[in-house]
């Protein structure tokens, strides 16, 4: 049947109020239902499922004839069969065969899907690049299943589209409601399943996120096959637009230089200002100030939202924890097109605090080596504060090393590879890299090891920046692990 989307479920566009015959959903911090009432008393109707062939049916009674009338009945055609296309394909009734894929995409099993099953569905065709993808709206569309969706009923849509580009993993975007011209933002991670198109008056618009050059190649939904001289004039239009735009930038970004101007951002609420604030301030330092050779750049880092990240890990569950240290929590998360992630929770009541994690966000995103464990972003929401790395399937050396069961992984020339792996990522700290990093609190539990039993080094909220001549520091914080 599809999400509710204010005035019906998403899959039944025929449905309207009938004349004595109510419908309503409720959906609270309580409970979530679906209802109907009958408000004339004069009605008689009623809801059956046919043991014959397992249809849901509504009757009504018409007096006159003294006989049952049927209303209404599902399912009614192919596309009403559950995830009857797969991941990212279109069901189409007027179309045969009734499975296409969404533009961008292709079918998955080329095969099996010319033998009329769409069941594998489609996949990309260009991977996805961030935040220079672009979204691609669907006109009259049965919202895909809600499994892996996220409700925020304050935004509109524009909130919704910048809040759905943001997070990596978002894969479309949609009204909540289409009630009184539209309200609301549902998004959605991982795949899209179980998607049709109805004709005029039914579905509603479904925004799907594309890599941009998909975007360029697909065109704008709605429009005609056009002239090739009006093509012509819309994309000379856009090279000149283009070139201006960058020439202005270009003029700005001089005259900022040589004013020595710090560009501000201007955000709209208090999770863009608070992951602002948190990520352009520069933390790691030392007593001593050095030349702009050692400065850092702004971070560039990919943001998540709490609720993907939530779903992610399956609301943090046990199940899914991988470890506790001093930050926090690590849980083992999957979002999009099944990329494992770890995700590290800064704990309330951890010894370690924002400062650590700023030092973190700003170090590890300027770091790239073999050796070293990958940041993929990190989340602020309010009080939550995560940070988001490559998932390592061996998890930490400590728990591999003093483990009875898993200690014979370690035979010597894995010892010795591993040994190799941890002077690399230190040789790289210290001599190699653009800045001089000393990581003050290298042990085997901040060694991860991947699915090949390399090492990569981890936890940098200790770590400090060194100039380029300096061989000590002094500190007046007490630093490491408790025990």
């Amino acid at each position: 049947s599809g999400p509710w989307n204010g005035l019906r479920f998403s899959g039944v566009p025929e449905m309207a109020p009938l004349n004595g015959l109510g419908f309503d959903f409720v959906m609270d911090q309580h409970e979530v239902y679906y209802s109907y009432s009958i408000t004339n008393a004069s009605l008689i109707s009623r809801l059956v499922v046919n043991a014959t062939n397992g249809n849901l049916q509504r009757y009504t009674w018409i007096e006159s004839s003294g006989e049952w009338n049927l209303y209404w009945y599902a399912p009614k055609d192919q596309c009403d069969s559950y995830k009857e296309c797969g991941p990212y394909g279109i069901c189409d009734t007027n179309l045969s065969p009734v499975c296409q894929c969404m533009k961008g995409f292709a079918p998955k099993n080329l095969p099996v899907w010319n033998l009329r099953d769409g069941s594998d569905g489609c996949v990309r065709n260009t991977t996805l690049g961030c935040e220079s993808d672009k979204f691609l709206p669907l006109k009259n569309m049965k919202l895909p299943v809600t499994t892996t969706a996220f409700v925020d009923k304050t935004m509109n849509l524009k909130e919704c589209e910048e809040m759905c580009l943001k997070n990596c993993s978002c894969t479309a975007y949609a009204d909540y409601k289409i009630s009184n011209g539209g309200s609301g933002c549902v998004t959605w991670t991982g795949e899209l399943l179980d998607v049709r198109v109805y004709t005029e008056g039914g579905g509603q618009d479904l925004y799907v996120r594309l890599a941009a050059s998909e975007i360029d190649d697909a065109g704008s939904v709605g429009s005609g096959g056009g002239s090739d001289k009006t093509k012509q004039i819309i994309m000379a239009l856009g090279i000149t637009v283009g070139i201006v735009i960058l020439l202005s930038g270009l003029t700005v970004y001089y005259v900022r230089k040589r004013k020595g101007l710090q560009g501000t951002t201007r955000q709209k609420g208090l999770r863009e200002r608070s992951q602002d604030l948190l990520l352009n301030e520069v933390v790691i330092s030392s007593k001593k100030e050095y030349s702009t050779e050692s400065n850092m750049d702004d971070v560039e880092l990919p943001l998540f939202d709490f609720g993907t990240l939530a779903m992610a890990t399956n609301n943090f569950s046990d199940e899914n924890k991988l470890g506790q240290g001093g930050f926090g929590s690590v849980y083992k998360g999957r979002v999009v097109e099944d990329q494992e992630i770890a995700v590290k929770r800064l704990s309330k009541t951890s010894g370690q605090g924002i400062e650590e994690f700023k030092n973190e966000v700003n170090l590890i995103a300027k770091l790239q080596h073999r050796n070293l464990v990958r940041l993929l972003g990190c989340c602020v929401d309010m009080d939550e504060k995560m940070l988001i790395y490559e998932y390592m399937e061996n998890k930490s050396l400590d728990a591999v090393l003093f483990t009875k069961e898993k200690r014979s992984l370690l035979n010597w020339p894995r010892r010795f590879n591993i040994i190799c792996g941890i002077a690399r990522g230190l040789l790289y700290l210290h001599q190699d890299s653009r800045f001089r990093i000393i990581h003050r609190d290298l042990k085997a539990s901040n060694i991860l090891l991947d699915g090949e039993m390399n090492p990569k080094i981890s936890d940098f909220g200790m770590a400090r920046i060194f100039g380029k001549d300096q061989t000590e520091a002094n500190t007046r914080r007490v630093v490491g692990t408790y025990g």
